[in-house]
């Protein structure tokens, strides 16, 4: 996770009227490509996605490959393939895989509360138990929103939670599933704490070398990465 401000995709509706250099590519002209190019542009025109690069596989084999719109829009750059995303909240599917191989090995127990693993946590939260925070329905209050607005990120994840302790709760424990970034903050937490290992470590242990992803990574915002593309 990063305590960088996460930049969304803005709507772009008025300029996608005029992207005529704008460009979808696909290996042949099937149906099912043409299909999946016509989608992408709609993509682009319904929500203003800036730039989109796909790849689907079947059987091991490429099916398609195909791009649309630009990696950065000040210059002109179209995407292409060589170009890397931020993964941004999709690294939440990498955190709950982690937990989940912490469960079945029997050193995570879903029930258990949060504070047995972290007790430096606020007493309040000693209800909210880790499957609270998988499912976003723990209630914790969140931290990013207020860093927003303050304009600023403390500087570890123990001060970000301390800084909690008189926020009231988002809603009462479980009534309801709410996306909560301060949910996936606590779990990388908890995996830091039982495994001795950073995030960024067990991410690259467990996941990215052995499936051999070689274009994926875990950087920080500050990072100068080639061929990166721009966020908006």
């Amino acid at each position: 996770m990063k305590y960088s401000v996460l930049t969304l995709l803005a709507s772009f509706l008025l300029l996608i009227a005029n992207w005529n250099l704008a460009y979808a590519s696909g290996k042949d002209t099937s149906p099912i490509s043409e299909s999946i190019n016509q989608q992408l542009a709609k993509n682009s025109e319904r929500y203003g996605v800036v730039g989109q690069s796909v790849l689907i596989l079947k059987n091991h084999q490429h099916f398609y490959q195909g791009h649309h719109g630009f990696a950065n829009l000040e210059l002109g750059v179209s995407v292409n393939e060589k170009h890397i995303f931020p993964s941004y909240s999709i690294t939440k599917l990498f955190t709950s895989v982690l937990m989940m191989q912490q469960v079945e090995q029997g050193n995570v127990v879903l029930s258990n509360s949060i504070r047995e693993y972290l007790p430096y946590l606020p007493k309040k939260w000693q209800p909210v138990t880790v499957e609270h925070l998988l499912n976003h329905t723990s209630g914790i209050p969140r931290y990013f929103d207020k860093a927003i607005n303050q304009g600023s990120f403390l500087p570890t994840k123990k001060a970000v939670f301390l800084s909690l302790i008189d926020d009231p709760e988002h809603f009462k424990l479980g009534t309801m599933n709410s996306y909560n970034n301060t949910n996936y903050l606590l779990l990388s937490a908890i995996l830091e704490a039982k495994t001795g290992k950073s995030y960024k470590e067990l991410v690259a242990d467990v996941i990215i070398t052995p499936l051999e992803l070689e274009n994926t990574g875990h950087t920080s915002a500050k990072d100068i990465i080639k061929n990166h593309v721009s966020s908006y």
